[in-house]
């Protein structure tokens, strides 16, 4: 019996459809972890920044007036998402001949075409991310990358640098953790809660072994000495850092440092969706065949620095 158009894509669409959605949800993504997930609700979003009142610093005299303090108005950063799709095409014939196995299993692949391309998205955002290193980073709030040796703070106060030299050591670790206990607000309050959580680095043979060492893997045992009953305080269990190797960061030599608030502030580094992917199949008389494409609207970028740290090796 002959196939007629318009009826063969209406088929096999919900087919297709689940088919995708099943080889994406068989392969959890990493960004989630390292980046903060947003619903956008058009293309474009405008983020404004606003800093709260500063630190009384003055005792009130009796029968004296208050003192009166004013938010500071910072940046206004618009972020923007853009459109990625990919289809693909199959014959009637295919269809009349029973070819489903072929049909089905290039529409399985689309799980690992919708991950693969988020995470290589999501990792643009972290490979751009150090100011003097990477070409065209992402800037936030004060026009800065999110890794840069003088960002700017809104009450004119000194700057504050979260990006440092050195490849993976106790020694840099140190330094990222006592960054984060003098980090300074911009209105000169210090730390606010953030406390060093995630060490990320990119797979390397010298690099995770050396990473484990100093994280204590065994007990928190001091490394690099023969003193080993020593504990370090950053092998220790209440210093609370974890190791996380992020496949697609590019740099070997790279480290980056998180802290536990980090993620969940307003104006952190995100992954922001539109539209998550979706599935549209359609007939084409001129070729014979159907077409099934996905496409999704995502963006990724960030407004502020605080809570992150890096050093380029």
């Amino acid at each position: 019996m002959a196939t007629t158009s318009g009826t063969v894509s209406g088929f096999w669409e919900p087919i297709l459809r689940e088919v995708i959605d099943q080889g994406d949800r068989e392969q959890p993504p990493e960004w989630p972890q390292l980046l903060r997930v947003l619903d956008f609700k058009k293309r474009f979003e405008t983020m404004q920044e606003f800093v709260g009142l500063g630190p009384v610093t003055d005792e009130k005299a009796e029968l004296e007036g208050v003192d009166f303090d004013d938010i500071i108005q910072g940046g206004r950063k618009e972020l923007t998402v853009s459109t990625k799709a990919k289809g693909f095409k199959y014959s009637w014939e295919s269809v009349e001949d029973d070819q489903y196995d072929i049909v089905a299993s290039t529409a399985s692949s689309y799980g690992d075409v919708i991950r693969e391309s988020q995470e290589v998205e999501a990792a643009a955002f972290w490979n751009r991310s150090i100011n003097g290193v990477d070409t065209t980073p992402f800037t936030g709030f004060d026009g800065r990358a999110l890794f840069h040796d003088a960002h700017t703070r809104l009450d004119g106060g000194a700057t504050q640098d979260n990006l440092f030299t050195g490849d993976v050591s106790l020694q840099l670790l140190q330094s990222f953790r006592y960054h984060l206990r003098n980090l300074v607000t911009d209105r000169g309050m210090r730390n606010q809660g953030h406390k060093l959580n995630k060490i990320v680095i990119a797979p390397d043979a010298t690099t995770e072994p050396l990473l484990d060492q100093i994280l204590g893997a065994i007990g928190g045992l001091q490394p690099f000495t023969a003193d080993v009953a020593t504990p370090h305080e950053l092998g220790s269990a209440r210093a609370g850092m974890v190791k996380f190797v992020y496949s697609y960061l590019a740099d070997t030599d790279r480290t980056i440092g998180i802290s536990q608030k980090a993620m969940n502030q307003k104006g952190a580094p995100f992954y922001g969706i539109r539209r998550r992917p979706s599935t549209i199949s359609w007939d084409d008389d001129e070729i014979m065949g159907s077409c099934t494409a996905v496409s999704w609207r995502t963006g990724v970028g960030f407004a502020r620095w605080q809570g992150y740290v890096a050093s380029a090796g």
